[in-house]
C-alpha cells in the first residue's frame, strides 16, 4: 500500500504550535494552584507503592515512576481525583486537541496510527484464543480506536473509558 509519509506535523499540525504551546503553559500554570490537592500515587495496576523509582522527572513536581513488582509506569505524584475531574473539564491543551487537532489530523491517525495498531493487537490477540472476548480502553483520547475495534466485531463487548467531554463530542461529530 502506497501512504504518504508520515510526520509528526500530520498528527500535531504545525499550524497549531503556537496555540499548543499557549495551552500546555496555561494547564501548566493552573496545575501549579492544585499542588496541595498532590498525592503520592500507587501502581494503578497492582497497587503497589514499595519502593518505586521515579524514572522521569516532569517539572512542577509531577513525575513518572516505575513499579518495583509489576514495571508498570505510572504518574507517582498526581492530582487528586477532584483535581482530575476538574482539569479534564477545564483544559486548554485537552479543547485543543478535541477541537482541532484530532480534527484535522483525523484521516492520518487513522491510517498511520489506528488502522495498523489494530492489525498488529488481531495477530496477537489471534494467536491465543479464537473466542470473542472482551475489549478495555482506558484513556481513549478521541475514541477512533475503539471504533475501529468495535467495527471488527472481534469482541463481544468493548468499554471505553473517555474521561473528556470534548473527546466525546468529537467522536459523536464522526457518526458513533
Amino acid at each position: 500500500m502506497n501512504r504518504p509519509k508520515f510526520t509528526v506535523d500530520s498528527i500535531r499540525p504545525d499550524s497549531l504550535k503556537k496555540l499548543q504551546k499557549y495551552a500546555k503553559e496555561a494547564d501548566l500554570e493552573w496545575l501549579s494552584t492544585k499542588f496541595d490537592s498532590f498525592v503520592e500515587g500507587h501502581c494503578p495496576i497492582c497497587g503497589g507503592d514499595s519502593d518505586s523509582k521515579i524514572i522521569y522527572n516532569i517539572g512542577n513536581k509531577l513525575h513518572y515512576n516505575i513499579c518495583n513488582d509489576c514495571n508498570t509506569l505510572f504518574l507517582g505524584t498526581r492530582p487528586d481525583k477532584n483535581a482530575y475531574d476538574e482539569f479534564y473539564n477545564i483544559s486548554k491543551t485537552m479543547k485543543l486537541f478535541a477541537t482541532h487537532i484530532f480534527k484535522e489530523s483525523y484521516v492520518s491517525r487513522l491510517n498511520n496510527i489506528y488502522k495498523p495498531r489494530l492489525q498488529l493487537m488481531l495477530q496477537y490477540f489471534g494467536k491465543f484464543s479464537t473466542q470473542k472476548g472482551k475489549f478495555l480502553e482506558i484513556g481513549a483520547g478521541s475514541g477512533v480506536f475503539s471504533q475501529l475495534v468495535n467495527e471488527t466485531k472481534v469482541f463481544f463487548r468493548l468499554h471505553c473509558y473517555r474521561a473528556f467531554s470534548l473527546s466525546r463530542r468529537f467522536l459523536s461529530s464522526k457518526g458513533t
